[in-house]
C-alpha cells in the first residue's frame, strides 16, 4: 500500500520548482548591447504584438524583448521543455 505524499512534501517540491526555474532566466550575461533581453513566447504572430513590444522597448530602454512565435498546438510542450531548461 502506497501513501500520497503529504501537504507539505507537495508545497515544498512546487516551490523548489518555482525557485529553479525564476533562477534559470536570471543566469548568462548580458547581450553585447548591453540591454536585458526578455524571451517572450506564444502562438500568436510576430505582428500580433509588434506594436506592444516596440511601445515596451521604447519606455525601458535598456530591456529589449525576444518574441518566438509557437504553433499553438505545441505551445504546451514548449512552454514545459522551456521551464525545465
Amino acid at each position: 500500500m502506497t501513501s500520497s505524499p503529504s501537504r507539505r512534501t507537495v508545497l515544498g517540491a512546487a516551490l523548489g520548482v518555482a525557485s529553479a526555474a525564476a533562477l534559470a532566466g536570471c543566469s548568462g550575461g548580458r547581450p553585447a548591447d548591453g540591454r536585458t533581453a526578455v524571451r517572450f513566447l506564444g502562438p500568436e504572430t510576430p505582428e500580433t504584438f509588434r506594436a506592444v513590444i516596440h511601445g515596451f522597448e521604447h519606455a525601458n530602454p535598456g530591456i529589449r524583448i525576444d518574441y518566438t512565435p509557437v504553433p499553438p498546438d505545441q505551445l504546451g510542450d514548449v512552454l514545459q521543455l522551456r521551464l525545465l531548461t
